[in-house]
């Protein structure tokens, strides 16, 4: 794995505004535009082909992502709106990430994960998979109970949070302290494995 360079514009001075992401030695450019910015959005680099990814939260917290294709880019995103608009669509995203390419399509997906995740979304990321060395920890409440291990991106089950805390806390449905409230089947707390490395809270 080598070192990549990536250049980001915050284009309104803000992060929560439009942004371009570029990698060096690389043609194709990623641009995040919230949805509210669309419609007032007249860029060239957005009215061409290219891939786009629209994300959204769904009801119970979790994201999910719809993928595209599209000749003008721009084009097709107002439609997705007008389409919302008039309930063709019931899917209602909130970011919209357009990819332009002119690459392989391997090198060009790599290209996209970095690029999507460096914007903050896990997209194109396989949850991390447990190895027969893996150390399971166990979370439970009174009314739950929850499997776990350590991933590189935080800690994991079905979902990947980014903290143990976090994890704890959705199972037991309180404020948690996860370094305590994670354990292995023996009791031993995460705290007292030295696993963990990434900064919880």
């Amino acid at each position: 794995m080598t070192g990549k360079a990536i250049e980001l514009f915050l284009v309104n001075g803000s992060a929560d505004s439009l942004t371009t992401a570029e990698l060096s030695n690389w043609n194709g450019k990623a641009i995040k535009i919230p949805r509210t910015e669309i419609t007032e959005c007249d860029r060239d680099d957005i009215k061409g082909v290219g891939v786009y990814f629209l994300i959204c939260q769904e009801d119970d917290g979790t994201d999910s992502v719809y993928i595209g294709e599209a000749e003008n880019v721009l084009d097709r995103l107002t439609q997705h709106l007008r389409d919302y608009q008039s309930g063709k669509e019931k899917y209602y995203w909130n970011t919209v990430l357009k990819e332009a390419q002119i690459a392989s399509m391997e090198e060009f997906i790599d290209n996209v994960k970095i690029l999507i995740n460096t914007l903050g979304y896990k997209v194109l990321v396989l949850v991390p998979k447990a190895t027969d060395d893996t150390v399971y920890l166990y979370c439970k409440g009174s009314g739950a109970s929850a499997k776990g291990f350590v991933s590189t991106g935080g800690f994991q089950r079905d979902y990947e949070f980014n903290a143990p805390s976090a994890a704890s806390a959705v199972v037991l449905g309180h404020t948690s302290n996860g370094k305590v409230d994670w354990k292995t089947e023996d009791g031993v707390k995460l705290k007292d494995l030295n696993i963990y490395e990434i900064g919880d809270e």
